[in-house]
Formats: structure tokens, sequence, C-alpha cells
């Protein structure tokens, strides 16, 4: 009874005095802890609980005076032996937690099982960055594109720059998160002062994180990629639904985002003018084996002008098929088929009718940034017609069937140099297609 009494006086005077910080006046971690502070009262509590090491008789040596750092390196080591605490005694060791915190962060002690951090936490440690940057040279002549876009006559503009891609994370909890993603560019291809900055700066920003067990939801703008990016490589304003162990399936909703969006561009004298349109997609990955991947996918997008359709109601449904696997000791194999209903409209001066694309790459070895003198080197076969596809990764192809060859190479720990060499002819038109790129990656 006695026992009982002792610990409700301790727990009040822990609870009135840690609030009203009798012991914090002094947080210098040397300073002594005052005589009478309640702190000692609540340590003794413990001790005689048996909860810290090094005291047979059971109590503090009388008027013995301890420093901050004496008194933490008690509550540390009553800390290790919290599941002897009934919820009386929790309470007081919480207190004390709570008031040297600071000190018994400074010994590399952090309360997990109390009802709060010994640590004052600091949300910066949730925060955590990772990116990309290139330097890129292109030259080529690649009248094709210009000819998709409305200009009868004229190549390609180079497409040299420099390009940064941050992405950041900042966890909200053990399973949520928040994810972000800032790109920017600067060409290279012209050397005045007040050039602007090349691509959108604020690229993505969605929440993460599950809502059932293997069930897993994005909302907000984040990137949406097809197999080999061939039908679909760019940003959804909406919400991803992803579930399965073997079989993963990924389910899509809300806006397309065009790379041109709400740009205008002008075709026999008509201005017309790129817009995001409604967006469905499903994915299916399908494991065939621990060295081999089926990829499906079905995409159903509101069209516009530039995606050929006769108006902004009309919908697009793109098909499409992916195979990879490791068809030797480090060689790989990629190959893409798509198809859509796309129709191309004469009176705007596109006539193409091919609405089927196909990729084909295989690459040796593997290049990995992390890993100095990896390298790679690939071919690949590419028909993209531009009714096939609706935003793919290499855009400036669009509309083109050729061959590229080239490598990657790393020379030092994260950088590292692309080439390539891509030969071919505009789809309808059968121009001369051709282009050759230098970048040099470097991950941030």
């Amino acid at each position: 009874m006695n026992m009982r009494k002792n610990t409700i006086c301790v727990l009040t005077a822990a609870i009135f005095l840690a609030t009203t910080g009798t012991g914090s006046a002094n947080k210098n971690p040397f300073a002594d802890v005052l005589q009478g502070d309640w702190s000692y009262n609540a340590i003794e509590s413990l001790i005689h609980k048996g909860m810290v090491r090094g005291y047979d008789d059971m109590s503090l040596p009388k008027n013995q005076i301890l420093t901050r750092n004496e008194m933490a390196v008690l509550v540390a080591k009553a800390m290790s032996k919290d599941n002897m605490a009934d919820a009386d005694t929790k309470v007081v060791l919480d207190n004390l937690a709570k008031e040297y915190s600071d000190e018994l962060q400074a010994i590399g002690v952090y309360n997990e099982k109390t009802q709060g951090p010994v640590v004052k936490e600091n949300k910066l440690d949730r925060l955590s960055f990772d990116g990309m940057g290139r330097i890129r040279f292109d030259k080529g002549n690649t009248g094709g594109l210009t000819v998709q876009r409305g200009t009868k006559q004229g190549s390609y503009t180079p497409n040299s720059h420099i390009n940064i891609d941050i992405n950041y994370a900042y966890k909200i909890n053990d399973a949520w998160s928040l994810h972000g993603e800032n790109e920017y560019g600067r060409q290279l291809n012209y050397g005045g002062e007040n050039e602007t900055l090349q691509h959108s700066v604020f690229e993505q920003m969605y929440l993460a994180g599950p809502v059932l067990p293997n069930v897993n939801i994005k909302a907000g703008r984040f990137s949406a990629y097809s197999p080999q990016g061939l039908v679909y490589d760019d940003k959804v304003t909406g919400a991803q639904i992803s579930f399965g162990n073997v079989v993963k399936t990924t389910l899509e909703g809300g806006l397309a985002t065009s790379t041109d969006d709400d740009t205008t561009v002008t075709i026999d004298g008509t201005n017309y003018e790129y817009k995001s349109g409604n967006y469905q997609a499903a994915l299916f990955d399908v494991p065939l084996s621990k060295i081999s991947n089926i990829h499906l996918g079905y995409y159903h997008i509101g069209g516009n002008i530039l995606q050929h359709q006769s108006s902004v109601n009309d919908y697009v449904n793109y098909y499409t098929v992916g195979f990879d696997s490791k068809v030797a000791d480090n060689l790989s194999l990629c190959a893409v088929y798509a198809k859509s209903d796309a129709k191309g409209i004469a009176s705007s001066g596109i006539t193409s009718t091919d609405q089927k694309a196909y990729l084909m790459k295989l690459t040796y070895k593997a290049a990995d940034l992390t890993k100095p003198k990896s390298f790679d080197v690939f071919a690949m076969y590419r028909k993209s017609p531009q009714l096939a596809s609706y935003s793919n990764t290499d855009d400036w192809c669009q509309n083109v069937k050729g061959i590229r060859i080239g490598l990657d190479y790393v020379f030092t720990k994260n950088m590292g140099l692309t080439t390539w060499y891509a030969w071919g002819k505009d789809v309808d038109t059968k121009e001369t297609n051709d282009m050759y790129r230098v970048q040099w990656n470097f991950l941030l």
C-alpha cells in the first residue's frame, strides 16, 4: 500500500514538475540537477523497482548531486528495462525521457516504446532527394518531325541543352509519403541573356501509400509509362491504383498531359492548340520466368486535332504488348508492339493512315552510373507512326522508322556518357530522318 502511495506521489510530482519545467532551467549537459528536483524522486522510484542497473541497495546515495548527463545515463538504463514497467511507471519514465531528451540523444538513445520520442524530431530527416542531370548535344536532319507539327519545309532544331531533374520525397509516416519532381533545363543552341527555362519547373506532386496489403495508390500529378514508352511517356493528373504479388495490375485515370500542352500550332493557316485529354489506362505486368516478362497495356485517351482526331470529344484507343528477357549471358532483348484506332485528318495536312508501331532492342552488358567502367552497347529498330502513340519517349522520332546504334559508358562514379546515331525515314513522306547524340549524364 505504501509503495502504491509513493508511486502516486512520484507520478503526480513528475507530471506537475515536468510540465512546469523545474528541471530544465539549465540545459547545459554538465550542469548539476539541483537538489530537491523532481528528477531525483522519479529516478529513485525506478531504482526501487530494479530498473536501474548498479544500485544493489535500491536507492541513490544520500544527498548525491548528479549532472544532467549523469541523470540521462540512469534514465537510459531504466529505458532498457521498460518491459518491467507498469502503466504508472511508464509515465514517470516518459517524463524523464522528455526532460533529458537532448542528453539522451547525445549518447545515442532513442525512445520508441514510451509515449513520446526522446529526441526532438528534426523533420528534415524525413526529406530525401535524388536526381539526374545531363548535358546533351543533338545534331541531325529530322524534317519529318516538322512536317507532323505543320511545317512543310525545314529541319528539326537541334535539342542541345543542360537539364537538371530533382526528385524528392517527404515521409509522412512509415507507410505514406509525398513525392515531387522539379526539372530545370536551359537550351545550349542560343546564347541570349533572356533565354527562359526549357522545361516546366514543377513536374510531379503526388501522395503515395497503401490502402490495403499489396494495394497501393498515387493521387496527384505523376509519371505514367507504357512498355518502353512507345505509346505513352508523360504525366497524368489524377489517380493510380496498383495491386498484385505475382501479376501486377495498374489502373490509372485522370487527364493526360502533353509535353506541348496549351501550345498553339499553325497547320495550313489554321491555329490549333494542344489540350490535355481525359485519360484512362490499364496495365498488366506478368512474369513468365525469372528472366522474362510480358507487359500488356490499354489506353483510352481523349483526342484533339494534333492527336489527329476530328474533335476534342473523340477518344483514341491504344493497345500495346511488350516483352523483355535475358536471352544469353550479358545479352538482353526487349520488343514492343502497339496499335491505335486514331484517324488522320486530310484537312489539317496530316494524312497518315499507319496505326501500328514496333520496337525491338538488343543490349549487350549493362551500364550502371554507380559502377565505374561499366558499359553497354545497343542496337534498336523502331517504327513509330504518329497515329500509334500519344506522347512517346523519343518525341523527335515520331512518325519515323529506322535504326539506332549506340553505347553507354561510365567513366567515373556517378558520371557517364551516352552516344548514339540513328538513321531512318519519315513514315509518310519518306524524308530522311537522321540524328546523332552525345550526352553526359550524372547522378545527383
